[in-house]
């Protein structure tokens, strides 16, 4: 039942990743020189490279904190809640279903001059930027990445929290354990499985930002907004192969050693439990 999807997963995924290393190994299609490692060195000096490395390190620094913070608070509240929080959770799982080019619609509507945000700068008398045209165009497209990502980790806290059986509360409730204590002693530890799976999943959504950006600002937006893979796409505009695919690899790498890192970090954890249950 399996093997139709297999096939293509091989024919359309895995031989053409394993053909694009050749490609970043050559110094060109044509003359097929071997070069080794010369198209990833090369990458570190053009400045659009690393432009695009330092922009998309720091979306990933600065956006991948607040959604797991919102995320933690908001489910949260929904689980202490039930029953009274179907219009918080409808705003926060809508963004998740509509197509992209919506949510850049409505940005879009909120941003633009004489938009909602504008207009709201302009009663309280302040000066609205230029949000897509200078530096400015970070902060739509941070609050854009939150508010489209924020329902996905609200699902897995409220995983998490359901997950903590209902006899720890009343455990905790009966020993004259107070709520901060339960919160400190028992939820915490038992939601940190959690916090490391959505911060691994942000890092690697928080990658997948260009279709936003392209769509407000097109193939060479402002340079505060100009991500890794802005270059991947604008070499294979070029043609090429070469600075593509090394950036394509490269940024493989990243996504690679994110994942290495949260089994190592889950590995250690479980170890640690396990000492702490043996003694």
């Amino acid at each position: 039942m399996t093997l139709p999807w297999l096939a293509g997963f091989v024919l359309f995924f895995i031989l053409p990743f394993i053909g694009g290393i050749y490609y970043s190994l050559i110094d060109s299609p044509v003359r097929m020189n071997f070069v080794g490692p010369q198209n990833y060195i090369d990458l570190f000096g053009q400045s659009s490279f690393v432009l695009a490395i330092k922009n998309t390190f720091l979306f990933v620094l600065l956006c991948t904190p607040p959604l797991v913070i919102f995320s933690f608070i908001i489910a949260g509240m929904i689980h202490f809640l039930r029953g009274r929080t179907s219009a918080l959770q409808w705003f926060l799982f809508m963004p998740m279903v509509i197509p992209s080019a919506v949510a850049v619609g409505l940005w879009r509507l909120c941003f633009e001059t004489g938009g909602f945000v504008n207009n709201i700068l302009a009663a309280l008398a302040i000066e609205a930027p230029d949000w897509f045209l200078d530096d400015s165009m970070r902060l739509p497209i941070w609050l854009l990445y939150i508010w489209r990502n924020l329902g996905f980790g609200v699902i897995i806290y409220l995983s998490a929290w359901n997950a903590i059986p209902r006899e720890l509360y009343d455990a905790c409730s009966i020993d004259g354990g107070r709520r901060s204590l339960f919160f400190r002693k028992i939820a915490f530890p038992m939601l940190i499985p959690a916090t490391m799976v959505l911060s691994i999943l942000s890092v690697i959504n928080s990658f997948k930002i260009f279709k936003e950006v392209f769509f407000l600002g097109g193939a060479y937006p402002a340079r505060a907004v100009y991500t890794l893979q802005h270059y991947i796409n604008n070499q294979f505009t070029r043609l090429d192969y070469q600075k593509l695919t090394a950036g394509s690899y490269f940024f493989a790498i990243i996504v690679l050693l994110f994942l290495v890192a949260y089994k190592i970090l889950l590995s250690r954890r479980k170890n640690l439990m396990d000492y702490e249950n043996e003694n």
